[in-house]
């Protein structure tokens, strides 16, 4: 199998996003910003890279800025600098561990740190099947994603989630573009696998939804980015 990464050299990075417990997605495009997109008719950049069982560095000029262990607040204050830069270069340290370079000196160091689940996977996302996602794995090998590599105990989980999720979904509360429940102070991050690190839990006092799920990506009256008790 080819190099699955070459394919982002010479791309643009479009809004890159950091969820739950530094869940890392960058978005690339051939087009520059959204309102490029929106003029060739494309809902998402065409392709993106997703961490797994990776953690991740951003520098500038060899200076730490953040990584995948800060609050989301503090990461998307700096994952936003990369957005409209170009990808130039990759540089692998190991089978496993990456660089990626980008215009204006920054660089994203990607290193694997588990075993048990692969460490990135790369997809196509204007063709969202599973053909067109590759996973790298552990080994340092390229594979074409399977729900045959999925154990027994991984379906149950997978089935389990995407039920509580579709559950869920129902009673959140409405999606907004910005006061994300995930960057509210009184958001408390959900764990687990598959489908919950789209979850978490309101703890404001003020809010109909104290103690009950809300989506990551969705907002309500009684934002607040700062505890208040």
């Amino acid at each position: 199998m080819n190099e699955p990464l070459e394919v982002f050299i010479g791309l643009h990075c479009i809004e890159p996003f950091c969820g739950f417990a530094g869940h890392l997605l960058l978005p690339f495009s051939q087009y520059r910003d959204k309102t490029q997109l929106l003029i060739k008719n494309l809902v998402n950049p065409e392709w993106c890279i997703e961490t797994i069982s990776a953690a991740w560095r951003l520098s500038l000029n060899e200076i730490f800025l953040t990584g995948s262990f800060e609050d989301n607040k503090h990461n998307d204050r700096y994952l936003q600098k990369l957005t409209g830069l170009k990808l130039i270069s990759i540089t692998y340290r190991n089978k496993t561990d990456l660089t990626l370079f980008f215009e204006n000196t920054y660089q994203l160091d990607i290193f694997t740190q588990g075993v048990s689940f692969p460490v990135l996977e790369v997809y196509s996302q204007t063709n969202d099947t599973i053909e067109n996602c590759i996973v790298l794995h552990t080994s340092g090998n390229w594979t074409k994603y399977s729900l045959d590599e999925f154990t027994d105990v991984d379906k149950i989980a997978d089935a389990h989630a995407e039920n509580c999720a579709n559950r869920w979904k129902k009673t959140l509360p409405p999606k907004a573009f910005d006061n994300h429940c995930r960057d509210c102070a009184y958001f408390l991050p959900n764990s687990g696998r598959f489908y919950f690190w789209d979850f978490g839990l309101c703890s404001n006092g003020k809010s109909i939804f104290d103690g009950k799920v809300v989506g990551v990506k969705n907002s309500y009256e009684y934002f607040d980015d700062t505890l208040n008790p």
